[in-house]
């Protein structure tokens, strides 16, 4: 019977208040909700009275004669009762309706159903309306120039589809005769992808793997669509001699709004003056680059981690401190620094003190790092050990990255592996000219004598990662803190301190759906949100956004553990008809219904779970 499926395109399981869309062989985790989006409240209305009249339409006499006909002709009366007073439309009308209007159901199969990496996928409405919202706009041609903007969709919402969908959408747009597309992403890995979904439109890919080439592509008349990386584009954009003035250029720019050079760049506004800019963000714009981002058409759509929360897109995150940041009594310090700086100039005493007075040193300190790999080896062990769910370990620095995975293997309670750059690449390090610490060049030998060069290091890291049982802690500086998904991984180990966009791309690591993950868990030893309460509106880690923007981002993991009362009450309240709550039979009594038994599995779960967290 599977090969009735083969050429299915859109499956819908609904019932009459449950809803959910897919395709064939969608796994069930990735089932989706549909929910229109409307431009404005008339929109809205006329929307809701065209199915409330659709609901309504009566049928004609041949069409009742064919359905309640022989064996359901004994349901026709009920029917005709219905039909005589306004009948409200369900959930499942409006999926129906929604997602099965006849124009809606064929643009969704032509333009909304791809492959990516082998598996069908389907566009969430949250990737349909943006791609719809940005068609629609970039249609107008105002001052010489197609309306761009920016289109923020929370981190685990298919952002990467909905650009390579984007993209397709301008390719096969019949009002726009030759246009130039350029995708600019900061992941290389993008490229296949990208290659491969353009074949079904008969789009030719070029990856211009140099900034030469990619002049070239620019300057010719190819209608190829090009892929490239954030920094091989803008030094490219610098080296083209005359503006290209075609009004059929779209650039879309992957996280393109927060580079200094990226998307809102005065560069590229020279050389392409009448080019459309689109850029895709998975987190919020900071508050000095709205009015930026309203100078080229402003927000295209927003997809909120509320929603996406909302919507089962990703789980929610929650936060827990576990050793709060060092407080340092900085008088006797300051004497001592003194005595020891007198001989420096005032510049090498500002200089001394900047390195050396920070609590990024008593981080570094091995004792300390010491006693957090050993809370970390219990606090994993207790809590993920045996599942299926996995860690991540980020650090400042590759020296301290190589003390955690050193003390985490002599500890030996959790599997550990490390991924980092070459020694002479700089991440994480304050310094472009220090020499690498010894232990990092020992480590990094061991790497290439184990794995033959560092692109297959990296490759056969992430491989275990994700595939095999070990590691079930992945230690990094820097890598993998953007463009990393893994559903298993549950658990961000904070020991740096990181900011911004940073912290949100960071933490949106483990906000990914997987079969029976409840949350993603920020456990956060250096003390980067002091206070949740006040954290997402006041504390320098996100003062950088407009407060609404972060709505629903972390929750404290005590909220959650404060709801443990209710849940045991919700439970009990099953057995409350039972008079003697000693008599063990009245319970297995009760519980031979059903739908009773059906209510108690799912209560004793919640309480299960919500009772695992508070230990």
């Amino acid at each position: 019977m599977r090969s009735l499926y083969v050429y299915s395109q859109l499956c819908l399981s609904i019932a009459t208040q449950e809803a959910s869309y897919g395709t064939n062989a969608t796994p069930e985790k990735f089932w989706s909700k549909w929910q229109e989006k409307f431009e404005s409240d008339n929109e809205e209305k006329q929307y809701i009275q065209n199915l409330k009249e659709l609901k309504n339409k009566p049928l004609s006499e041949s069409e009742n004669n064919r359905l309640f006909s022989d064996r359901f002709r004994y349901v026709k009366q009920y029917f005709e009762a219905l039909e005589e007073q306004e009948i409200l439309p369900t959930l499942q009308d409006e999926y129906l309706y929604g997602l099965c209007e006849p124009k809606r159901l064929l643009d969704v199969i032509f333009n909304f159903i791809l492959f990516d990496n082998g598996t069908k996928k389907v566009a969430r409405y949250q990737q349909y309306f943006a791609i719809k919202k940005s068609l629609r706009r970039i249609q107008h041609i105002e001052v010489g120039s197609r309306k761009g903007g920016v289109i923020w969709h929370t981190q685990g919402s298919g952002k990467s589809l909905t650009m390579v969908m984007l993209a397709q959408a301008i390719a096969m747009d019949k009002s726009i005769r030759n246009p130039k597309i350029i995708l600019v992403t900061d992941r290389t890995d993008l490229d296949r992808q990208i290659t491969g979904t353009f074949r079904k439109c008969g789009k030719f890919v070029e990856n211009a793997s140099t900034g030469k080439r990619l002049v070239e592509l620019l300057s010719s008349k190819s209608d190829a669509v090009v892929t490239t990386i954030i920094n091989k584009f803008v030094a490219a954009v610098k080296k083209i001699k005359s503006p290209l003035e075609s009004h059929d250029i779209f650039v879309l720019v992957d996280e393109g709004h927060r580079s200094q050079s990226g998307t809102f760049n005065i560069e590229m506004q020279k050389t392409l003056p009448n080019a459309c800019f689109i850029a895709l963000t998975g987190t919020p714009l900071f508050k000095k680059d709205k009015s930026t981002a309203a100078k080229f058409g402003g927000i295209i759509d927003a997809y909120t981690v509320d929603q996406a929360v909302t919507d089962k897109a990703v789980v929610p995150l929650l936060y827990e401190g576990r050793i709060a940041k060092q407080k340092v009594n900085s008088s006797p310090l300051d004497t001592f620094f003194g005595m020891v700086s007198e001989p420096l100039t005032e510049y090498q005493k500002a200089d001394f003190k900047k390195k050396f007075s920070r609590a990024d040193q008593l981080n570094s300190a091995e004792q300390k790092i010491y006693a957090i790999a050993w809370d970390i080896s219990l606090h994993f062990r207790n809590n993920w050990q045996g599942t299926p769910f996995k860690a991540q370990l980020v650090c400042d620095k590759k020296i301290n990255a190589a003390r955690y995975k050193k003390f985490l293997d002599e500890i030996g309670i959790v599997s550990s592996e490390l991924l980092m750059s070459a020694p002479d690449d700089r991440e994480g390090e304050d310094s472009a000219y220090a020499k690498s610490p010894e232990i990092v060049e020992r480590f990094w030998q061991q790497m290439l004598d184990e794995h033959g060069n560092s692109k297959s290091y990296e490759k056969n890291i992430i491989s275990r990662f994700k595939n095999q049982k070990d590691p079930e802690i992945i230690i990094v500086v820097d890598k993998l803190l953007t463009g990393f998904d893994e559903p298993k991984n549950t658990v961000l180990y904070l020991t740096r301190n990181l900011k911004s966009h940073k912290l949100l791309q960071a933490i949106a690591r483990v906000n990914r759906i997987y079969p029976d993950k409840e949350f993603g868990y920020v456990i956060d030893y250096y003390g980067v949100i002091e206070n949740l309460d006040e954290a997402l509106t006041m504390y320098s880690s996100f003062e950088d956004f407009d407060e609404e923007d972060l709505e629903g981002t972390l929750t404290n993991i005590n909220e959650e553990v404060q709801k443990l009362p209710q849940k045991h009450s919700e439970l009990w309240d099953i057995f409350k008809e039972i008079s003697n709550k000693r008599d063990a039979e009245a319970y297995q009594l009760l519980l031979k219904d059903e739908a009773i038994r059906v209510v108690f599995y799912d209560k004793l779960a919640a309480f299960a779970k919500g009772l695992k967290l508070a230990l």
